[in-house]
C-alpha cells in the first residue's frame, strides 16, 4: 500500500507537459505509425486486373498488358493457321493478331458471334497481341496475399497461359507468357 501511494505521489509532483512537448510527442507517433502502414502497403503488392468473360467463366489479366479494349467488324482470316488463330486485325493502320482463347484453355466455344466484336489488345514493348472475349466485366483491384499461385496440380498445355486464380475465383492469365509465345502470333513482314 505504501508502494502505491509513492507512485500517486510521483505522478502528483510531476510538472505539467508543456504544449510543444506534446505537438513533438504526436508528431513522432505518427511518423512512426506512416513508416508501419508503408510497410504493410509495400508488403501486400497490388494490382489492377482486367476481368472479362470466356464462355461461363471470369478471367482476368494484369492491366498494365491491356492496351485497350478493341470492337472489330472485320478481320482478315489467313490460310493455314492453326484453329485458335482467328485472322488479323487492323488496328488503326497496325497488322495485329487475333486469338480465340477460349480454343487454348481448352473452353466451350460454341457461343455466338456477333458483327460486333470484342477483344483486348496487350500490348509490351513492341510486342502486340488481340485476344476475343465475350464480354467485359471491369477492373478490379487485386492483391498478391488474394490470389493462388500453383493451384494447377499437374501442367497441360492450355495450363501454361494460367498463372493464378483469385480468392473471387478470377483465372488470372500470364499476360507476358502469351505475347512472348511465337506461335500464337503471324508474323507479317
Amino acid at each position: 500500500m505504501n508502494n502505491l501511494n509513492s507512485n500517486l505521489i510521483q505522478a502528483d509532483s510531476l510538472s505539467p507537459i508543456s504544449g510543444d512537448k506534446i505537438s513533438a510527442i504526436l508528431r513522432e507517433r505518427a511518423r512512426i505509425l506512416a513508416e508501419t502502414n508503408i510497410e504493410k502497403v509495400s508488403e501486400e503488392n497490388t494490382f489492377d486486373v482486367v476481368e472479362f468473360q470466356l464462355a461461363n467463366e471470369i478471367y482476368g489479366i494484369e492491366a498494365r498488358f491491356v492496351r485497350e479494349i478493341y470492337i472489330f467488324s472485320h478481320l482478315r482470316k489467313i490460310p493455314g493457321t492453326p484453329d485458335f488463330m482467328l485472322g488479323v486485325i487492323n488496328l488503326q493502320g497496325k497488322i495485329i493478331s487475333l486469338i480465340d482463347i477460349k480454343r487454348i484453355v481448352g473452353l466451350d466455344i460454341s457461343s455466338e458471334t456477333s458483327t460486333k466484336q470484342k477483344c483486348l489488345i496487350l500490348s509490351f514493348k513492341e510486342r502486340e497481341l488481340a485476344i476475343l472475349i465475350d464480354a467485359v466485366i471491369g477492373i478490379k483491384s487485386e492483391t498478391t496475399s488474394e490470389i493462388s499461385k500453383g493451384f494447377i496440380a499437374e501442367k497441360n498445355a492450355q495450363d501454361n497461359y494460367i498463372s493464378a486464380i483469385t480468392s473471387s475465383n478470377t483465372i488470372i492469365l500470364d499476360a507476358m507468357r502469351i505475347l512472348n509465345d511465337q506461335k500464337l502470333t503471324i508474323n507479317i513482314s
